[in-house]
């Protein structure tokens, strides 16, 4: 079979494949830290070692995927010369040979072009195993080593379009976010991979480390807390009558309530993992056609803790203008709209009470994230109007179906304003933010409250001479938190990251370029002029470069658990260490207590939050604190 050799404009690197997008968590992308000056990772917990990682639906299979078709640019299956022959997997004939070598059964053939489509996809697999273990499973690392080697050790290069004389067009950093983002999309997934059809594969797979696991998978522990996520609406079910109740129900579609509602789940399901809790889908799809009693019984077979059901209603406000947060209630029933005898009542008072003070929780947190505590979002007790008999509804009351049936599981049940061409990015995000800050203030992953723990001290007043960098920090930081998956900069910080783009000082990020706790920081240090030479002068990289810096140019005021809030001065850098000293990825700085500023804590996460007030302990044993001398 005929192959072809497609590059997005020149080869950068030996090897041509095409990936897949899939439903890629790219959070935990974010908890893998680079050590070329990309990425690192903000753990947001008291204790980092209880964090864990998920990655869902991310694998080499859906990489190369992708890989494959943009690579082709959009159509794998053409050949040279527009020939039939499928083009998914191409090798330069220079590099044929030593990458045939790799897998045994290659050898035989002289070029690429000559081998078998099982055989070139079994070499191509087996190569990126072996480089995707040598850069410790990591999803973007890997797109980024593709398209330029150099920019993993060189942070100076991932803005820089390499060689646009010969047509190039994508920085590093534009290529990486083009592949996580189509891997997030699906992109490719109906290409087929035929690696597993090639003699005597599983063999040579083990000589290079066998199937890679990509970063790690979840490892939340038994006793993670664990959370149901119920994305309204789904593919349309027809009237049935639930055989433990005898009530009727149906499901409608309800475009695009339903793809908003999954695109806001699958956020909330990534970032909640990442933070410890287990999370059971009850809809995996928008187009899934799951019943109400069939999401029920799923979570009650996996024993959740909390219930967490999703919606937007285009006739009821907009998006700022309107939210509610709807409890269980004893009292609270459905009644068959067919037979007047059959009637259903919620009667549990402790789950009542627990769903009570939960959404008296998530009506706060959902306020703050979704619209910055303007008070819109209201706990209301009761829906008769939402479940009225007069809608044809084939049972009618003032309670969900689903927090009825979820009879012995707290549930809260969630709704938004939305325009009826659906939520925009921004709202999806914000909407997933109040979400997940929520449940992280209701119920803490392992059972035990953080909060008491995470929280700063006073702070000290601003002594002379550090007024410009805190001014600075304070001009691009959000002055609240606005948690996780908040990645929306202030202005000003959005025209910070251009400038430095353009003067190509380090801003780090990957997704979403500036979005990062190192990048914050030198541009706070370098644009108020507080510490020009911050970060190798802005030419440094991410946190590990930052580090090497600070220990190198600054006094070392001590580790965290040996200080005191008092003993620390606004304009104070924190970096996050191993027992050892070792970086461990994430920074921010101390500020201080400033007027309408929420906390003494500045930071930013890779990826996950825009600059902000933010929640770290300063005191925490794993921190290191660096001064100007």
């Amino acid at each position: 079979m005929k192959k072809y050799v497609y590059f997005i404009v020149i080869c950068l690197i030996s090897s041509i494949l095409v990936f897949q997008n899939t439903a890629f968590a790219i959070s935990a992308e974010q908890k893998k830290l680079i050590d070329g000056g990309i990425m690192y990772y903000d753990y947001e917990q008291c204790d980092p070692s209880s964090s864990s990682v998920s990655l869902s639906g991310g694998s080499l299979d859906r990489y190369l995927q992708v890989l494959a078709y943009q690579e082709s640019r959009g159509n794998p299956t053409i050949g040279a010369g527009g020939s039939s022959a499928s083009g998914k997997y191409q090798y330069v004939s220079g590099t044929w040979k030593a990458r045939a070598s790799l897998y045994g059964p290659a050898g035989q053939y002289t070029s690429a072009g000559q081998a078998p489509e099982e055989v070139q996809d079994a070499v191509a697999y087996i190569e990126y195993t072996q480089v995707f273990n040598s850069l410790g499973g990591d999803f973007a690392k890997l797109a980024i080593n593709h398209y330029l080697p150099a920019a993993l050790t060189d942070p100076t290069r991932m803005d820089v379009v390499p060689n646009p004389e010969a047509g190039n067009k994508y920085t590093p950093r534009e290529y990486g976010n083009m592949m996580l983002e189509n891997m997030q999309k699906g992109v490719g997934s109906d290409i087929p991979l035929k690696y597993k059809q090639a003699p005597e594969f599983d063999i040579w797979l083990q000589k290079v480390g066998g199937t890679p696991t990509p970063l790690a998978s979840s490892s939340s522990s038994a006793s993670s807390k664990i959370i149901a996520l119920d994305p309204g609406h789904g593919a349309v079910v027809n009237n049935y009558i639930d055989p433990v109740t005898k009530l009727g129900d149906r499901e409608t579609a309800n475009s695009p309530e339903r793809e908003d509602m999954q695109d806001v789940a699958n956020q909330v399901k990534t970032q909640l993992e990442g933070l410890g809790y287990k999370v059971v889908m009850l809809k995996n799809l928008a187009t899934d056609a799951v019943s109400k009693r069939q999401r029920i019984d799923l979570a009650k077979a996996n024993k959740v803790d909390l219930g967490i059901s999703l919606h937007s209603d285009s006739g009821s406000g907009s998006f700022e203008g309107w939210a509610e947060v709807w409890p269980q209630f004893v009292g609270g029933y459905r009644q068959s709209s067919s037979d007047q005898n059959i009637k259903v009542t919620f009667t549990n008072q402790e789950v009542a009470d627990t769903s009570n003070s939960i959404s008296d929780v998530f009506a706060t947190e959902r306020d703050k994230a979704e619209r910055s505590g303007s008070g819109v979002t209201k706990k209301v007790v009761g829906q008769a109007g939402s479940f009225s008999k007069n809608r044809g509804l084939p049972s009618f009351g003032d309670l969900s179906l689903m927090q009825l049936w979820a009879n012995d599981i707290p549930w809260v049940y969630n709704e938004v304003g939305a325009p009826a061409s659906g939520l925009t990015s921004d709202q999806k995000s914000k909407y997933a933010s109040g979400i997940i800050n929520s449940v992280r203030a209701s119920i803490p992953p392992s059972g035990q409250d953080t909060t008491s723990e995470c929280g700063s001290g006073s702070g000290s007043s601003m002594p002379q001479g550090n007024g410009d960098a805190i001014a600075t920090a304070l001009t691009y930081a959000w002055p609240d938190y606005r948690g996780r998956g908040f990645v929306t900069p202030k202005s000003e910080y959005a025209e910070a990251i251009s400038r430095a783009k353009a003067s190509r000082s380090y801003i780090g990020g990957i997704r979403y370029p500036g979005i990062d706790c190192g990048g914050f920081v030198t541009r706070v240090m370098l644009d108020s002029g507080y510490e020009p030479g911050y970060n190798n002068a802005g030419k440094g990289g991410a946190t590990a470069t930052q580090l090497q810096w600070a220990r190198e140019n600054w006094q070392l005021v001590g580790r965290g658990n040996t200080l005191s809030t008092t003993d620390l001065l606004p304009g104070d850098v924190a970096f996050r260490v191993t027992s050892s000293g070792a970086n461990d990825g994430h920074t921010f700085m101390y500020v201080g207590t400033q007027a309408g500023f929420g906390d003494d804590i500045a930071s930013a996460s890779l990826d996950t939050r825009a600059p902000m007030a933010g929640r770290e302990n300063p005191l925490s044993n794993d921190i290191e604190w660096y001064r100007k001398k």
